[in-house]
């Protein structure tokens, strides 16, 4: 069906341009003159020489009359009057509801656009600082110079989803108008192109910002820790008793030692006192700090003898021998391994032989060597 509707525009259309034309009338005419859509045709054979009548009408040339329409249709008068009659009333009501519809917001959403205030705006400049957008807009039409304005926009703010056969086909635009307009916007609209390329560069400085922004306090914003006392801040404490810890070192209440530090600290001391020759005692580090608050039921404090339990044999042996350049080297005891595995452990079970192939090799030794003792050894006289 489509192909004899495409051989019927051919014979009726001489330009290319009104080809192109009929041929987009023709595709919209089709979907809206379904079964279902409210405009019937009753022989839609008829239809193809309609939308070239209307393509050669629309654009002034004069290539199609009503006569030759009539003709390549192959139907009577009236009934190609109801059908032209039909066609129109169905184009004319998609053309009322795309001009109602299509705006630089709807086009926008369609799409889902980033920046989308910041984009309006630029398309709104666009269209003021095309000259004769008047003049463009009843040549081509509204439609087609709002969808190049969009997408022309749309290409400088780097926005992948727009592209223009699928805008064209969407709105049904005639692509070659389309195109007209876009170069225009290339010519006349440089300002506007690097105003938007500058804003692409730093989003920051624009000037156009989001409402919401206006809504917020002009308060300097505070720090994490201030955030962090005003939350803490916004709660009542619970009526605790307060640990009874002997604290060692005079540090602040609430800092915690980490294991490392404590380590590095005495081995640190021990390393001096190696130096100086003279052992000195080592700070008693507790382990448990001051932690604030605590629980209701108070813990009895640990005492010194934890903290010298737990020096290190680095320590003991940095403390009892002073300097290794004196040759006094302290007795110290064997390391005794935890875990002892001999080498090649599991490759005892692949050298063990059988036991009946080793019944086998010693009955054939004990042959050989009785065989020697009778005979004498066979390689005796090569061996002279």
């Amino acid at each position: 069906m489509a192909a004899l509707q495409r051989d019927q525009l051919n014979r009726l259309c001489s330009s290319s341009d009104t080809f192109e034309k009929a041929q987009s009338i023709l595709r919209l005419a089709n979907a809206k003159t379904r079964p279902g859509s409210g405009f019937v045709v009753k022989n839609p054979i008829a239809i193809p020489a309609v939308c070239a009548y209307l393509a050669s009408e629309q654009l002034n040339t004069g290539e199609v009359s009503l006569q030759s329409a009539m003709s390549a249709a192959c139907v009577s008068k009236a009934e190609f009057s109801d059908i032209f009659k039909t066609v129109r009333a169905a184009l004319s009501s998609e053309e009322r509801n795309a001009t109602a519809d299509i705006t630089y917001e709807t086009l926008v959403d369609a799409y889902r656009v980033h920046l989308r205030e910041h984009a309006v705006a630029c398309m709104e400049d666009a269209e003021a600082a095309l000259p004769q957008v008047d003049i463009l807009k009843e040549r081509y039409g509204a439609n087609v110079v709002l969808c190049a304005i969009f997408y022309w926009v749309c290409q400088l703010m780097e926005e992948p989803s727009v592209q223009e056969r699928s805008l064209c086909q969407t709105y049904s635009i005639q692509p070659k108008a389309f195109k007209a307009v876009v170069a225009i916007l290339d010519k006349r609209c440089d300002v506007i192109a690097d105003q938007i390329k500058s804003h692409l560069k730093s989003p920051t400085k624009s000037p156009t910002k989001p409402r919401a922004m206006s809504n917020k306090s002009s308060k300097p914003a505070t720090s994490p820790s201030k955030k962090r006392a005003n939350i803490s801040a916004s709660f009542p404490e619970t009526p605790t008793k307060k640990r009874r810890v002997d604290n060692a070192s005079p540090t602040k209440p609430g800092t915690s030692i980490s294991p490392a530090k404590r380590f590095s600290a005495a081995a640190t001391a021990a390393f001096h006192a190696a130096l100086k020759s003279s052992p000195i005692k080592l700070p008693i580090v507790q382990e448990r700090e001051s932690l604030g608050a605590g629980p209701s039921t108070p813990r009895r404090p640990r005492h010194a003898k934890v903290a010298e339990a737990a020096v290190t044999p680095v320590q003991a042996d940095s403390q009892s021998s002073p300097s290794r350049s004196q040759g006094q080297v302290s007795p110290t005891r064997p390391v005794v391994r935890r875990r002892f595995r001999p080498v090649f452990l599991e490759q005892q079970q692949w050298c063990a032989m059988d036991p009946k192939v080793e019944r086998m090799w010693a009955a054939a030794e004990a042959l050989r060597d009785k065989m020697v003792e009778l005979h004498g050894h066979p390689f005796e006289g090569f061996v002279r």
